[in-house]
């Protein structure tokens, strides 16, 4: 199940997660947001010891929205603790969306085995 986070709790969900987090910025009204929402939610269902799946209403939680620099919806960011590696603005498939966590993924554990 998606993880709904508030700009209270984004910080310690994120941040301190030692998994990948997948943070979707939307709205109820935004229809490609619900429709963006939907592939998360198949995504997650997949399990994954490596990824973690976040919704965050960007309206109702303005302070990290600013942050976080949410200027359109729905938009995806890819958090490896507090460094965003991927920004995606816009509704992008459920192929797309998993292509673009692998490669994250799969640079984040390669860049960890060299720092062995």
């Amino acid at each position: 199940m998606i993880k709904e986070l508030t700009s209270r709790t984004f910080s310690e969900e994120v941040f301190e997660s030692d998994k990948i987090c997948v943070v979707q910025f939307g709205a109820s009204w935004c229809a490609p947001c619900r429709a963006l929402r939907k592939a998360m939610e198949e995504l997650d269902s997949i399990p994954s010891d490596d990824v973690e799946y976040c919704f965050i209403d960007a309206e109702a939680n303005h302070t990290i929205s600013r942050k976080c620099a949410i200027e359109q919806l729905p938009q995806v960011l890819i958090f490896d603790g507090n460094i965003i590696k991927r920004r995606v603005i816009g509704y992008v498939s459920k192929e797309e969306l998993e292509k673009l966590i692998s490669n994250v993924v799969k640079f984040t554990k390669q860049k960890g085995i060299e720092n062995l």
